[in-house]
Parts: C-alpha cells; structure tokens; sequence
C-alpha cells in the first residue's frame, strides 16, 4: 500500500527538483515534467491498486465521493505551509490518472511576468470586472495572482475571485 507519507516525498522530490507537474498513471513511473521535459522518477510502475492508494489518501470523503459521481476531480493539495499543488484526478480506459500541478511559493510580479504597462494599469483600475480567460496550463491562475497582489499591496479594497479549485 502506498502511503501518505511516500505520496508526499514524491511531491516534496518534484518541488525540489523545480518541476511543474507530477503525473501518476497506472503502468507507468511517476513522472515530472522539468523545463517542459518529461522525465520518469526511478521507481516502481504504478499499478491500479497503488492509484486508488493514492486517490483515497490525497482526496477528503467529499471530494472522493464526487470523484466516483464524475470520474473526474479538480482539487488543491498542500504537503507543508509552502508546499501546494493543484491536482486532478481522471479516470482513462478503466484505469486512473493523477496530474499535480506545482503551485510556486512565491509570487511574480506582472511585470517579472512579461506583462506590459496595459495590463498593469487595468489591474490598478478601482471599478469594473477583469476576466481571465484561457486554456488549462497557460497561466490563468499565475496571471490572478500577480494581479491580486499588486491590488493588495497598493490598496485596501474587496477582490472577489471565482476559480475551482482555488490555488493561491
């Protein structure tokens, strides 16, 4: 049985190794993708026993009961005060899969980001709506973040942010 414990050096072995994603699939090593490469951690194969281990220690009895409802879950999942990842878990031909997403520790700047002057200057704006659209892995949530904290750091106001799962 894989234990919570090893899930977690799994976790702590990728933030370590400056890896953006994890994922855990049966028949295969865990994976992590560093600077865009994937690459296999030495170790055994993951077999479907060791992913439902996995699933019922990471996921609380809400979320795995509305995984086996949906067969698919987005959820956060925290191994210290500064370790965070985003994760979901997905059923594919009979089997399942897991992809953590490393949440990074500190926040960039918009301008650290890539950002222009335009996008900095909405941010500063005091009235109106920002949506932040786009598809998975392309910094929806990294974008919300540099802005929310310009936000907080310049002003004292209400933000309301609306994302499933919540990341920052």
């Amino acid at each position: 049985m894989i234990t919570r414990d090893q899930i977690n050096e799994l976790l702590a072995y990728a933030v370590k190794s400056q890896a953006s994603d994890i994922h855990l699939s049966e028949g295969y090593p865990p994976i992590v993708r560093i600077d865009g490469q994937l690459q296999p951690v030495k170790g055994k194969v993951l077999t479907k026993q060791d992913m439902e281990d996995i699933i019922v220690q990471i996921l609380d009895d809400y979320q795995l009961e509305r995984f086996k409802k949906e067969l698919e879950l987005d959820f956060r999942y925290s191994i210290s005060d500064t370790s965070h990842f985003r994760g979901n878990v997905f059923t594919k031909m009979g089997g399942y899969g897991i992809a953590f997403r490393v949440i990074p520790e500190r926040i960039r700047t918009l301008k650290e980001l890539g950002f222009s002057d335009t996008v900095v200057k909405l941010a500063r704006t005091v009235e109106g709506l920002i949506l932040v659209t786009g598809p998975t892995g392309h910094g929806k949530s990294t974008t919300l973040a540099a802005m929310i904290d310009l936000i907080n750091t310049e002003r004292r106001c209400h933000i309301i942010t609306i994302e499933d799962p919540i990341e920052y």
